[in-house]
């Protein structure tokens, strides 16, 4: 995506911050001029509608092609090498979601409003997901033999997910250390001893 003017900059980021308030249904075009600073007419200048304004906000903000490109090397040569591979995808995975919370938060709890986004408004999700199961798969000879890979990939998208939503909404309180020691709690019982 070519990088957006400063006025479609304003616009995007004014999205961002109503949708996390009110959702993307509850984000009008009148409170979104009023926010950005620009009248209704230039949103549609930019952006044609709601569909293709929040298509952009997608591309714009959210990590998906940061995630896909990601250089994965999980070191299996031994339990203690894969475990440190797993844990610094994990952290890089909290990096990019946490970003901007509230674009997944509005995406993952709003897209049935918008059937013709939900492949691109889960990208993103999606993306994180397979990011975990290529970790394990590459982990696999030094994972437990009873460790479900694709069970286990949804556990831990899981917990970056509620972590990142407790976060932001306030419910709970973590600092980066003691978030990558749970990132390091939730690794090492899938790891031979």
């Amino acid at each position: 995506m070519v990088a957006p003017s400063d006025t479609a900059e304003r616009i995007l980021t004014a999205f961002l911050k109503l949708a996390a308030e009110r959702g993307i249904e509850g984000t009008t075009t009148r409170a979104l001029a009023k926010e950005a600073g620009v009248n209704e007419v230039t949103i549609f200048r930019y952006f044609k509608d709601k569909t293709t304004l929040i298509r952009e906000a997608y591309h714009h903000f959210a990590p998906g092609s940061r995630i896909v490109a990601y250089p994965l090397s999980i070191d299996a040569s031994s339990p203690a090498q894969a475990a440190a591979g797993m844990v610094e995808c994990l952290k890089f995975l909290r990096d990019c979601l946490r970003e901007h919370p509230q674009l997944l938060l509005a995406g993952m709890s709003e897209y049935w409003h918008f059937p013709e986004l939900q492949d691109e408004l889960a990208f993103h999700p999606h993306a994180a997901h397979h990011l975990i199961e290529q970790a394990l798969a590459q982990a696999a000879s030094m994972l437990r033999p009873e460790v479900d890979r694709e069970t286990t990939a949804m556990s831990l998208l899981g917990l970056l997910l509620v972590t990142l939503f407790w976060q932001y909404r306030g419910w709970l309180t973590m600092t980066d250390e003691e978030w990558d020691h749970k990132l390091e709690a939730a690794i090492h019982p899938l790891l031979r001893t």
